[in-house]
């Protein structure tokens, strides 16, 4: 897909009761690139279906819940050591899927404006780093667009806080709600700002709510990011994350994204 690596299933948004219920993995069989909750690690239906052949592209959201890694920074003795033996097991597990990308939720956005956490936030990673500086996984943190705080918040700060790092393996998963921002220049200039650091792009809709996913919708997201994209040697992954609870719901939009990738690859 222009601008992108390729286009794919997040199932990063599955909520209770659905998320609670087993997973039907052969309906997705037909999908090259997937995302899986690290939830579902360990798991032996999902261990039973990597068994096999792989999807071209493997992403895990969330290694562990946001509750505890957004506090994990400020960890100390015991506690920090059970984080980083929770933290190392699934990440090693992902790795051993062959995962590209695995992702866990530090709050960026807090540590673009706060020095302190900044500071205790790279120390963290630094150690949660060691185990991946071969680059076989890229670690990404979620970063929402739009924000729901200030309105004027800076994204170009976002790609300070990770570039002051220096961690090469260490990028954003752009969470776009499609429905909630303009797909206009405001949008293009966000993903000019952060398309040096950018693995993924997670658009986000609700069907439930009755928020429908159109090829038209893609095309125009194509057409911001194309520009951005094209000059990578690493574009980013474009991932469909619908949020849902009910077991239908899932089986009815990748009906759709059937017929909504077929036509993107004609019409691209």
């Amino acid at each position: 897909m222009k601008g992108f690596s390729g286009c794919g299933v997040s199932l990063a948004n599955r909520r209770p009761p659905a998320a609670e219920a087993p997973l039907d993995l052969e309906k997705l069989r037909g999908f090259d690139r997937l995302e899986f909750p690290g939830s579902l690690l360990g798991r032996l239906e999902l261990t039973t279906a990597l068994s096999g052949e792989k999807p071209a592209f493997l992403a895990f959201s969330r290694l562990l819940d946001a509750p505890l890694t957004r506090q994990a920074a400020d960890f100390e003795g015991a506690l920090l050591d059970d984080f980083l033996e929770q933290f190392y097991k699934r990440s090693m597990l992902a790795r051993s899927f062959g995962c590209a990308t695995a992702g866990a939720d530090f709050d960026l956005e807090r540590a673009a404006v706060d020095r302190n956490y900044h500071a205790r936030l790279g120390r963290l990673l630094r150690i949660l780093y060691a185990p991946h500086h071969d680059g076989a996984m890229t670690l990404t943190m979620p970063l929402r667009i739009p924000h729901t705080g200030a309105d004027n918040f800076d994204y170009a700060s976002a790609v300070r806080a990770l570039r002051d790092w220096q961690l090469p393996h260490l990028a954003v998963t752009l969470e776009l709600h499609i429905h909630e921002i303009r797909l206009d220049d405001t949008l293009k200039a966000i993903f000019d700002n952060l398309k040096y650091n950018t693995a993924m792009i997670r658009v986000i809709y609700e069907p439930e709510l009755g928020n429908a996913l159109g090829v038209a919708a893609l095309l125009k997201l194509a057409e911001l990011f194309a520009p951005c994209g094209e000059r990578l040697t690493a574009p980013p992954e474009l991932m469909l994350s619908p949020v849902y609870s009910q077991s239908d719901t899932l089986p009815r939009e990748l009906e759709l994204y059937h017929d909504m990738f077929e036509s993107l690859k004609i019409q691209l």
